[in-house]
């Protein structure tokens, strides 16, 4: 990840960020714009609205085996790499097929929020993410070191996926599918952003190009969203990194499962609501400097040539870089979609 001098548009210290309370960094306007599933195909294919897994929880006693097999990192890059945004615009796109996206500051994965967050507040670990700006829309590319692993047998992991696919079912209407993501849309420190997320389970069942898109499904309400973990019972769920991720996505709900050699005799469902508004007061100053670090980045797309830039963070310094990289360039049908939108006067 090493950035040449010559290529650095701007080089940011963590400390050099500033949280001066003149940034309202409280989520506004929020709303569930699309969702869908990936399908495991040949070809790239989503359902969409899809539906999340459903919660269904087993006996206190059931034991389950340790994860196995392959696992998801980034299944939008696993499955689509040449464009993993393109499944969030298609399912945008098939909810609504006028949708407008100049009323749109900022597309990006939960997953940058949350690192850029920890590069605020001191703790990062290095990331890359690559930035194009295209008619006032900048969108940011996850980019992982690989998009999904293989646990061999006998290669402890846990048992997080395990326990999401024995407590969880898939509704009739996507069973077989392999992952569920959902796009939502908030003001967040005066930016206006389309967030995707992957979505771990519903507690309740709704009511009634190169990827193939199956409309197929039911889009759950953002009240009965809930993310799931995992943990050995002599451990806690360490709250400084689960609460951020709900707070992103406005999660909602928690499960918790604690196991003893895999024997899961304590799960816990927890309504996250008060959790997450003590969170946010709590980490203003950080939400503002994340804030302002969004719209440095956002303008430095703006200005650069052809719209691209690169995000580099090594330690504690955040270097945004020139780039021409063709590579995740949306196909010429998104694009032409997002050249031709228009603010509504």
């Amino acid at each position: 990840m090493s950035a040449q001098r010559g290529n650095v548009i701007q080089s940011i210290q963590s400390s050099t960020l500033s949280g001066d309370g003149s940034i309202d960094t409280h989520k506004q306007e929020l709303v569930a714009v699309a969702s869908y599933n990936w399908l495991d195909r040949s070809n790239p294919t989503i359902v969409v609205p899809g539906s999340p897994a459903l919660w269904t929880p087993k006996p206190p006693g059931t034991r389950l085996n340790p994860d196995a097999g392959l696992v998801y990192i980034d299944q939008n890059a696993f499955r689509n790499p040449d464009c993993p945004l393109e499944p969030l615009f298609r399912a945008v796109y098939a909810n609504d097929p006028l949708f407008n996206a100049s009323e749109i500051d900022l597309v990006t994965d939960r997953n940058n929020l949350r690192k850029l967050l920890q590069f605020v507040t001191g703790t990062p670990n290095d990331f890359r993410i690559e930035v194009e700006r295209i008619n006032g829309t900048t969108l940011f590319t996850r980019c992982e070191e690989k998009s999904s692993d293989f646990i061999r047998t006998g290669e402890f992991r846990g048992f997080g996926h395990q326990f999401e696919e024995n407590y969880t079912k898939q509704p009739a209407s996507t069973e077989g599918s392999t992952g569920h993501h959902r796009i939502i849309r908030y003001k967040f420190g005066g930016l206006k952003c389309l967030v995707r997320l992957v979505s771990g389970l519903a507690l309740q069942e709704a009511a009634t190009s190169a990827i193939h898109t199956i409309k197929r499904g039911n889009m759950a309400s953002q009240e009965s969203l809930a993310e799931i973990k995992t943990r050995a019972a002599h451990r806690q769920l360490d709250m400084s990194d689960v609460l951020p991720q709900l707070w992103f996505s406005h999660t909602p709900w928690l499960i918790v499962g604690y196991h003893k050699g895999g024997r899961f005799n304590d799960v816990n469902k927890l309504e996250m609501d008060r959790e997450l508004e003590s969170w946010e007061r709590r980490n203003v100053r950080s939400l503002e400097k994340l804030a302002q670090l969004l719209k440095i980045i956002v303008d430095a797309a703006k200005d650069a040539s052809g719209g691209k830039c690169s995000v580099v963070c090594q330690g504690t310094r955040l270097n945004i870089l020139k780039s021409s990289a063709e590579k995740y360039k949306l196909p010429s049908d998104l694009r032409e979609k997002l050249e031709a939108s228009t603010a509504e006067e």
